[in-house]
């Protein structure tokens, strides 16, 4: 941190003007990229310069810094970012800063690093108008809890997340074979079945080393998942007419519906031809009929739209129900 005025411990000398002034110049700049992401941390002795000095060379090289795109329009990721930020460490007392840039914080807590991915959180606050602060402490709210001690862990508390192929390439970007920490498995050839752990206030992805530490039985995971899910979620409830349909099932665990079989059934959709949906977000399965021109647009733009400006995405693909299954629909 900077420090203005006289050296108390009378360690660190002032320098001339002319030498100060290029010092503070670059610390300047340097917290400026820090900021913006471009480095992570840097370590330079902080020489103390009178505070009028200071002000005086900061403001003559703020033409400078506009080249740098310092001045002028802020960047709101990054404005997002370190506000999302400023509340988490208040939250989680002793938390460190890693890293920031626009909408991925790198933390360290207790010797451990932990990431935090921003995306669906800066989306829905970007469309929400009137309640954007309830939505920032909403997230940072689940994420203080990674730092908690994890619950006890429970068979029951396995449950099947639906994820596409844009999600395992992500994981790859972040790490090169970071999705092998992972349990998970192919579902068709856009979607993978995720295994997590819910709990009150958050949702904990299910890794190898969980496998071996809880000795959990892979064998017949996924059907014990699904048994899970159906027992955690709320009333599942259709709403919809004329061969156009949506699932609500508590707002978490919609796109995992797919997996239950006695759902997708003719006698719970009345549709033209053979059932086609959309899984844009994890709350959100729409329903149409693969012979409904008029339903398969609607659906298609639904999906469209949702993948631009929706948040917690799952898949950008429409899929037709064949031989107790979803494939991705090729008209």
């Amino acid at each position: 941190m900077l420090r203005f005025g006289t050296n108390p411990n009378d360690k660190e000398p002032f320098l001339d003007k002319q030498q100060g002034a290029r010092r503070f110049s670059f610390v300047i700049f340097l917290q400026l990229l820090l900021l913006r992401g471009t480095v992570e941390h840097f370590d330079l002795p902080c020489y103390f310069l009178p505070e009028w000095e200071i002000k005086k060379y900061f403001f003559s090289n703020a033409v400078s810094m506009n080249i740098f795109g310092f001045t002028g329009k802020s960047n709101p990721e990054i404005i997002f970012t370190r506000r999302f930020f400023k509340k988490l460490k208040k939250n989680v007392k002793g938390l460190e800063l890693v890293r920031l840039k626009e909408l991925e914080i790198n933390t360290k807590y207790k010797d451990k690093v932990f990431g935090h991915f921003l995306n669906n959180a800066y989306a829905e606050y970007v469309r929400e108008e009137e309640n954007k602060n309830e939505v920032i402490e909403r997230y940072v709210h689940s994420a203080a809890t990674l730092y908690k001690p994890e619950p006890e862990f429970a068979p029951a508390q396995i449950v099947p997340v639906i994820k596409d192929r844009r999600y395992v390439e992500g994981l790859r970007e972040i790490q090169q074979n970071k999705e092998a920490a992972y349990v998970f498995e192919r579902y068709n050839e856009d979607l993978f079945i995720f295994y997590a752990r819910d709990s009150e206030h958050s949702i904990r992805y299910l890794m190898k080393d969980d496998i071996q530490e809880y000795n959990i039985e892979t064998e017949g995971l996924q059907k014990r998942a699904i048994e899970n899910l159906m027992n955690v979620l709320p009333k599942i409830e259709s709403h919809g007419e004329n061969g156009y349909y949506m699932l609500t099932a508590g707002g978490a665990y919609e796109a995992s519906l797919i997996l239950v079989k006695s759902i997708w059934t003719k006698e719970n959709f009345t549709v033209v031809g053979e059932m086609v949906i959309g899984i844009p977000a994890r709350d959100l399965v729409l329903i149409t009929g693969s012979e409904d021109r008029e339903g398969l647009n609607r659906l298609k733009s639904t999906v469209k739209e949702v993948n631009q400006t929706g948040d917690h995405l799952v898949s950008d693909q429409l899929f037709i129900y064949q031989k107790g299954k979803f494939q991705i629909f090729n008209e």
